[in-house]
């Protein structure tokens, strides 16, 4: 056969493959996005790379063949994506690509297209595990917590800010005499039935909250309000004494409303008080240990916290971490603030 150039021949090869009977889901959304690509690849030499023809181009471009194969353009041109990253991989493994077209894995074209977002290092580490059989949306999981963790830094290393109320505890020479803290825990979840935290916002392991210098931002003489978990408070007591802060006291906040548990229906989260040298409140009455206000979204402390906080201590900066509303007279910090 006769071929006016190469583009030509590579497109015969892939209309071919398309016209099989026996083709894979995978495969046939391989060769379209491929078949797109190079079309479109080809129409482009001769437009000289104008950018508003290339764009017209490539929408009509994949306007025809998703009339072609009975799908919509933007399919075709996600299937050019998922080509790519097809391609990647089989770079790096080409025994995985072929398992990947010929349907013998269990990993979803979405999952494909995320892996294709992937830094080299990342890409290589996740396909290593795929080929010991981890299962991959767990993996892509674990990359995007890791990554979110990451900003979490990042956010916090920021030396300016529009919002003059939000503190960089890494590097700040502030000091407070009371300091108020919504830990985002990470904890392992046994039953399909409990939602985990991480499913809500980006999450810390106890090691990673410990090593937050929250000591180094404590007056002498100061105050540590803590929210612990019911399972957890073993590791929070723990965590507070690394800081160097002496538990004192308890407020018990019943929720009202029923929560999933493993043992009983836990319907309480503990408000821990501890302190650094010699920080009694500033004023003589006594308030409540339990506080009964029904719960709203998750995780979300009810603001009579920490407006119970300020009646008791009146004087003294003030710093809430991990917050995530702006409060007059409180410093911020954390990845939601």
């Amino acid at each position: 056969m006769t071929f006016k150039n190469k583009n030509d021949v590579i497109n015969w090869i892939i209309l071919n493959q398309l016209s099989r009977r026996n083709l894979t889901n995978e495969a046939k959304a391989y060769f379209i996005g491929m078949l797109y690509k190079n079309t479109k690849q080809k129409k482009e030499l001769n437009l000289k790379s104008n950018l508003t023809d290339c764009q017209n181009l490539a929408i009509n471009t994949s306007k025809k063949i998703g009339k072609e194969y009975n799908i919509s353009s933007a399919s075709v041109r996600n299937n050019e994506t998922f080509t790519n990253v097809i391609d990647k991989i089989g770079m790096i493994n080409p025994q995985l690509k072929n398992d990947i077209l010929a349907g013998n894995t269990n990993i979803n074209k979405t999952d494909i297209i995320k892996i294709g977002a992937l830094n080299d290092r990342e890409l290589k580490a996740i396909l290593h595990k795929i080929e010991k059989g981890y299962n991959v949306s767990l993996l892509l999981k674990g990359v995007e917590r890791k990554n979110l963790k990451q900003k979490i830094i990042l956010e916090a290393r920021k030396k300016e800010t529009t919002d003059n109320s939000l503190i960089d505890i890494f590097i700040t020479k502030k000091k407070y005499r009371i300091i108020y803290i919504d830990a985002p825990f990470e904890y392992a979840i046994d039953s399909p039935l409990i939602k985990s935290s991480k499913d809500h916002y980006p999450t810390l392991k106890i090691e990673e909250i410990k090593n937050l210098p929250v000591s180094n931002i404590a007056e002498k003489n100061s105050v540590l309000f803590f929210w612990s978990p019911s399972p957890l408070i073993e590791k929070s007591l723990d965590i507070i004494r690394h800081w160097n802060f002496e538990y004192k006291s308890m407020f018990v906040w019943d929720k009202v409303k029923h929560n999933m548990g493993h043992y009983n229906s836990v319907r309480h989260e503990i408000l821990i008080i501890a302190t650094k040298g010699k920080c009694l409140p500033d004023t003589n009455k006594l308030y409540g240990s339990v506080v009964s206000i029904e719960r709203s979204n998750h995780s979300e402390k009810p603001k009579e916290f920490r407006e119970l906080i300020e009646k008791m201590y009146v004087a003294g900066n003030k710093i809430e971490l991990f917050s995530r509303t702006p409060v007059e007279n409180w410093d911020r910090w954390g990845y939601e603030a």
